[in-house]
């Protein structure tokens, strides 16, 4: 199955080595606790991100800023993306867990 472009674009010294793992078949506490702690950790930067995106769009017009405010609502791929991985994390002992992480 094709991954979506949003998790084609994590850096890969993201979350992306746990769900690689986990979508893999790793159900391990280790690789789960590791993914939270990686989710936990980034929550900080994702929000002072969107802040800034905020910021740069309001600074702007015309086509510009239109693209800037795509990017954060028009896919609304930030806030899918963490509730899917919390989802995933929630529901660790699952049976589908590696089909959710692909």
């Amino acid at each position: 199955m094709a991954r979506p472009w949003y998790f084609r674009e994590f850096w890969r010294d993201g979350m992306v080595r746990e769900l690689q793992k986990i979508a893999d078949g790793d159900k391990s506490e280790r690789t789960f606790d590791e993914l939270q702690r990686k989710f936990d950790d980034s929550k900080t930067d994702v929000t002072r991100l969107m802040q800034q995106f905020r910021s740069v769009r309001d600074k702007l017009s015309g086509k510009v800023a239109d693209q800037v405010d795509k990017i954060m609502y028009d896919a609304q791929w930030e806030d899918a993306l963490r509730s899917a991985i919390e989802h995933l994390i929630e529901h660790r002992r699952s049976t589908d867990t590696a089909f959710e992480a692909r």
